[in-house]
């Protein structure tokens, strides 16, 4: 055994015993936060193609269903390479439609609701203000002042004092005007370009997310067998470059193990949260249209995207319900709250009990202590999106430690 490693560098040796599939998890790793930080619109495209490859494979089985069989006796492997390749192009096309018409939905919804909000807050603090004692206090005095000999004198004294404050400063006010102006401009311009940005942002996650999309249809429609062939092909890209030395077969296979370990974790948490944020969001805006709750869609939405992080976000939700209940609440104050907390006691319990066993399982392996720390770590480092990102970071890095310990032991073995 001393000859066959003679002259095997450590590093070598490291990916040969299990080290590979750490590496190119890493490497992963690598690309996503670069990804995230300067190619955000490739992030999204790529997260939006892996939570609607299950939409994509839908549309081919209900477009194609039955040709591709009848379609295999009568034509060549390219001429079925073409067809499929089409097949993928139809399906791709009608999620991207659905997604936009799904969006359009939302913001019409959204808006709907947001500009009689508006109105309504707008209505209010103007009745408010007609109704308060104090404000018509306030105001008969000084409609009395105004109309008082004092308060006359006190007005043409201040006219009079600022139109000579005018002409002593009147270039001072001119170059005023020219700097304010030239601010607006300026600040004109940067809000078009923040939007020329956004779009183009936008753009770019919409072709990133149908050409990802395309890719990861290539592979079959099982998951199990989808991660593995996706996750084969690239550990074969990362080591079969000139840049890394050469690896065993069994090397790459363990590799593939990890990874596809990683991407099935990653995958049923993505999925699972996105399944129950849905679900949640839905109960939340019943339970609270039923308790009285003021403007239950946008609390409902809100509540519903609280598992995206633990127990913070619980409170943040409870604090804005609260507060919308003591605001604009015009029934029972007790029994709204009331009601609403039984809203929460009651989906938590089933969130808990039932939807996060059935759709995320235990995917994260994460204890409560430990998803608190991570949370509140991610949130004081990387803020908002290091509270939701923390939690699969910390589980795979997690699961990757006692796979570099067992790498170590191999490699002095």
């Amino acid at each position: 055994m001393q000859t066959e490693t003679t002259g095997i560098s450590p590093f070598t040796k490291f990916l040969n015993h299990g080290g590979a599939g750490i590496l190119a998890v890493l490497l992963i790793f690598l690309v996503f936060i670069l990804c995230v930080t300067w190619l955000k619109s490739m992030a999204v495209g790529i997260l939006l193609a892996f939570l609607c490859l299950p939409l994509e494979k839908f549309f081919e089985r209900i477009f194609f269903r039955g040709r591709e069989k009848s379609d295999s006796a009568k034509q060549t492997p390219e001429q079925m390479r073409k067809k499929r390749m089409f097949r993928i192009r139809c399906a791709s096309t009608a999620v991207l439609v659905t997604v936009l018409l799904a969006v359009a939905l939302f913001l019409m919804v959204v808006f709907s609701l947001l500009i009689p909000w508006t109105k309504s807050a707008g209505n209010s603090v103007i009745e408010w203000g007609r109704n308060n004692m104090s404000v018509q206090g306030l105001e008969k005095q000084i409609a009395q002042f105004a109309d008082s000999p004092e308060g006359q004198e006190a007005v043409k004294s201040a006219k009079e004092k600022l139109l000579q404050l005018a002409r002593e400063k009147q270039e001072m006010l001119a170059a005023f005007a020219i700097d304010s102006s030239a601010s607006l401009i300026s600040t004109v311009l940067i809000i078009i370009r923040k939007l020329g940005t956004v779009l183009i942002d936008i753009l770019l996650a919409l072709f990133f997310f149908v050409y990802f999309l395309q890719k990861m249809a290539l592979f079959d429609s099982k998951e199990s067998r989808r991660s593995a062939q996706v996750m084969s092909w690239g550990v074969s890209t990362i080591y079969n470059s000139p840049w890394l030395p050469k690896v065993s077969e069994e090397t790459k296979q363990n590799a593939v193990r990890i990874l596809s370990h990683i991407g099935s974790m990653l995958g049923r948490w993505a999925r699972g949260y996105f399944i129950i944020i849905s679900i949640e969001a839905v109960l939340y805006s019943i339970a609270f249209t039923i308790a009285g709750v003021p403007y239950p869609l946008l609390a409902g939405i809100i509540a519903g995207m609280t598992i995206l992080l633990p127990v913070i976000g619980l409170i943040g939700s409870i604090t804005l319900t609260v507060g919308l209940c003591l605001i604009f609440s015009q029934g029972s104050l007790v029994v709204t709250l009331s009601a609403a907390f039984a809203a929460y006691a009651v989906i938590c319990l089933l969130e808990q009990g039932i939807m996060v066993p059935h759709f995320v399982g235990g995917a994260m392996n994460m204890t409560l202590v430990e998803t608190i720390i991570v949370v509140l770590l991610g949130g004081m480092f990387f803020g908002i999106p290091g509270m939701i990102l923390a939690l699969p970071t910390a589980a795979v890095i997690k699961y990757l430690v006692p796979e570099i310990y067992h790498a170590a032991q191999s490699q002095e073995e």
